[in-house]
């Protein structure tokens, strides 16, 4: 029996079991069954067959949904995701077919790709569709991925239905997953990582329970778990990391019984934390996959069990698969011999698709029998059990990507003139690898200008971290460049906070913090946490967590976005800023006289800063004035929303030629205080169309909270939301002496707030600046044109929404701000 059939026939047995949940949404497999047979339907009425239909669709439900209907349909899937979807105008070699997704509109630059509307598909009565076994086998393409393109250009891996039968059976047979098991899906559905969680959950009969690590953070993995019952996790080696820096003990989850991770060797340490941390009998397994290949090798540890000698080895090669270790001449190496790893297979893919060159390289076939050179470097031992040891190419991996210093290096030389580059890989406590260059010049390169010039010769995933010029980078004896004493040499000499500066308790605590999360040594009080220090929302979670226990006190999740330096952030916490209606800090050095730029509720203010200053914009005094959402959920009356108004105009009146950025939820707030403002001199609305009237509009009611708008947003993803607003909607349990929110005073607060402005236009000029796919996009009434009595500029970002707050977005808005005030 046929994989594809094999699936179609788990939905029909297990039609009332519950399939996958999403939030709080779910659905069971006999709805699964008929919107995946809606969607194969609406493909094969197109008469697309045998060829590649991707999928852009943010749902979770309906992407697995998507899935199943393109291979039931006879054809074979290709997930990308929103953030990267015009990836997928280069992939000439897959011969796309059709795009489905959940859209109203076309994606700009794929007009020339026929597109299929999931809202249209579902909302069409068709007949049944009949899946018959005969017209599906295993050697039909099933699926397609793209590699990390470790050498700058990503490569297209095709897999057929009976790589994935394979692997699939031997995982439900292996590790014991029956219809009991509740599955989590953390991984987006663009790595083949997600095969393993999809595809034996729903063979099984098992509930996938999906996650969204971007969006909820790492930090709430934990009572997710907890939450929705997970027995079964799957988890890069970052991810794991990062839970140990978060919580000190899994024992209070008592339903995991097996942590799959792999992605990035394991260390000991790993192993160690694992041991001491989750109740005894749950275990542990240690993958070494490809996106070429699928799993290669495993190993399980069980805790409490005697693991043997081989904690950090990748395991033993799983069945169906065979490796052999290659000395340079292509022989076999002997037993704990380093060579490059090859894995034999009838079960792995057997080309780059329209890439003639790199398919020869790395691919040799002969008959069913495919052979693929990995690229990686390692050993077997006599029991058998392999060891990876590095790159044939020298490349490392962060989080699963592969890196190639040595591409990095050739690049920044190439720019700079540098008389040498190292690229060398560190590691904070949580295990976050970040990249940091070390350079050997006669002059100083500018900084800034050379990380434009590498946004647009790297990939994302090798950008550096940070850049460090030192007078003379170790040498071999042979001359060529010394990377381990390199490593020892910045270990050795990391440099301390300046020796002037003054360093009170808290600002102590918050620099020893960031240099021990970040694994570094050299955080001064203005080094931004971001863009010096190379920190990420990830790690940015831990150093919450650890200050929170070092001071003792709660601190909201956004508190190191708004205030990204140890001198801001040392303020915001030792006068409890946070506390406050409204807080307002100057991000630069205040001087009276002259212009104001300020940014309302801008949790990224230090990118938009940092970009200011790139363009010569350092003669505007930098304000940022945060509204505290608690105490509008705290509201005893009406009034209340006035004072925040008026405690904000009273901070705005004495400013200057104010240039007024309001970004996201508060974007209302900035068009209000700009029409009571006459001095402003331009309002940039970025991506923000009038948020109350929209809000209330899209329910019907006059009477709809914002607490309902941002739940239900959240449970059904029914428009995009600000990351910063979400965030703080899901802590505010944790907000200093918050209480239970009343929902008439609450919505009796923020219609008054409506109340106060919602007749006001401005005076002031406004440029709306949008997203590809704006949060208003659709919406009649989205438009700032009637609220503004002189210009209104309207310009378009090529991201989505949550993209905007990135560095490179970041300075293309400032472009834009900038061309507005010359």
């Amino acid at each position: 029996m046929s994989f594809v059939y094999k699936l179609y026939q788990s939905l029909l047995s297990n039609t009332e079991h519950i399939a996958i949940t999403d939030g709080n949404v779910q659905i069971s497999y006999q709805q699964l069954l008929q919107k995946s047979l809606a969607i194969a339907q609406a493909i094969q009425a197109n008469e697309y067959k045998g060829g590649c239909i991707a999928i852009v669709v943010e749902d979770g439900i309906t992407h697995i949904s998507a899935i199943l209907g393109i291979v039931f349909s006879g054809n074979y899937y290709l997930s990308v995701t929103k953030d990267n979807q015009h990836f997928l105008a280069d992939q000439s070699g897959l011969h796309i077919k059709a795009i489905i997704t959940d859209d109203a509109g076309v994606i700009a630059g794929l007009e020339q790709i026929p597109h299929l509307q999931t809202a249209q598909i579902f909302n069409t009565t068709k007949a049944p569709l009949e899946i018959l076994a005969a017209n599906y086998t295993n050697e039909m393409p099933f699926c397609a991925f793209s590699t990390s393109g470790s050498t700058g250009s990503p490569k297209i891996v095709i897999h057929a239905a009976e790589n994935i039968d394979n692997d699939t059976m031997r995982q439900i047979v292996s590790n014991n997953i029956t219809a009991a098991d509740r599955i989590d899906l953390v991984f987006s559905f663009s790595f083949s990582a997600s095969l393993a969680c999809i595809f034996p959950a729903l063979l099984a009969g098992a509930t996938i329970c999906m996650f969204n690590i971007k969006k909820e953070g790492i930090h709430q993995l934990k009572q997710f778990w907890q939450k929705q019952y997970i027995s079964f996790s799957t988890l890069s080696v970052s991810s794991f990391r990062t839970l140990f820096a978060l919580h000190h003990s899994f024992t209070d989850v008592p339903h995991i019984r097996f942590i799959s991770i792999g992605a990035e060797p394991v260390t000991d340490e790993d192993v160690q934390l694992f041991t001491h941390q989750f109740l005894p009998g749950t275990i542990l397994q240690i993958s070494y996959a490809t996106t070429e290949t699928r799993t290669i090798t495993e190993v399980k540890i069980t805790n409490g069990q005697n693991a043997g000698n081989f904690l950090t080895s990748a395991g033993k090669v799983v069945q169906g698969k065979a490796i052999v270790i290659l000395d340079k001449q292509g022989n076999a190496c002997a037993a704990n011999t380093v060579g490059e790893i090859a894995v034999h297979s009838a079960y792995i893919a057997r080309a780059y698709a329209g890439n003639a060159a790199a398919t020869a390289q790395a691919f040799s076939i002969n008959g069913k029998q495919i052979t693929y050179h990995t690229g990686d470097m390692g050993y077997i031992n006599n029991e058998g059990y392999l060891f990876i040891t590095g790159r044939k190419y020298f490349t490392s991996k962060i989080n699963g990507i592969q890196i190639n210093l040595q591409f990095i290096e050739k690049t920044i030389q190439q720019i700079t003139h540098a008389t040498q580059v190292a690229a060398i890989i560190q590691t904070g406590i949580t295990g976050v690898k970040q990249i940091k260059i070390y350079f050997q010049s006669p002059h100083q390169p500018d900084i800034e200008k050379l990380k434009e010039q590498l946004r647009n010769l790297l990939p994302e995933s090798h950008l550096p971290h940070s850049f460090t010029r030192i007078d003379h980078l170790p040498v071999t004896h042979t001359g060529k460049l010394d990377r381990k004493s390199l490593e020892k040499l910045v270990l050795g000499n990391a440099t301390t906070p300046n020796a002037m500066e003054q360093l009170g308790s808290v600002e102590q605590t918050i620099v020893d913090v960031f240099n021990q999360v970040l694994g570094i040594q050299h955080t001064s009080l203005n080094s931004n946490y971001f863009t010096d220090l190379g920190g990420d929302s990830l790690n940015c979670f831990v150093c919450i967590h650890q200050l929170e226990k070092q001071l003792n006190t709660q601190i909201p999740n956004h508190a190191i976005f708004t205030c990204p330096t140890p001198l801001l952030l040392a303020k915001y916490l030792s006068y409890n800023l946070f506390q406050n209606s409204i807080t307002h800090q100057y991000i630069n050095q205040y001087i009276p006289g002259r212009k104001t730029i300020c940014f309302i509720d801008l949790q990224n203010a230090g990118t938009y800063q940092h970009c200011f200053q790139n363009k010569a914009l350092a003669s505007y005094n930098l304000l940022v004035i945060g509204i505290n959402i608690f105490a509008i959920a705290d509201f005893n009356n009406a009034r209340a929303a006035t004072q925040i108004m008026e405690q904000c105009l009273s901070v705005l009146s004495t400013q200057n030629g104010l240039i007024l950025v309001g970004y996201s939820f508060w974007g209302y707030m900035a068009f209000q205080l700009s029409a009571k403002l006459p001095n402003a001199q331009l309002l940039v609305m970025i991506d923000t169309p009038h948020y109350f009237n929209y809000a209330l509009y899209t329910n019907n009611t006059k009477t709809q909270t914002i607490k309902n708008i941002l739940t239900t947003a959240i449970s059904q993803k029914s428009w995009q939301l600000p990351w910063q607003a979400i965030q703080m909607h899901r802590q505010k349990k944790r907000a200093i002496n918050s209480q239970k929110i009343n929902g008439a005073n609450y919505s009796n607060g923020i219609n008054y707030l409506v109340q106060y402005g919602h007749q006001l236009n401005t005076n002031t000029p406004i440029l709306f600046i949008k997203s590809l796919e704006h949060i208003g996009h659709k919406q009649h009434g989205s438009n700032w044109q009637p609220h503004s009595s002189k210009k209104l500029i309207q310009k378009t970002i090529y991201c989505n929404h949550q993209q905007l707050m990135q560095p490179k977005n970041a300075a293309q808005i400032v472009d834009l701000i900038v061309q507005q005030l010359q």
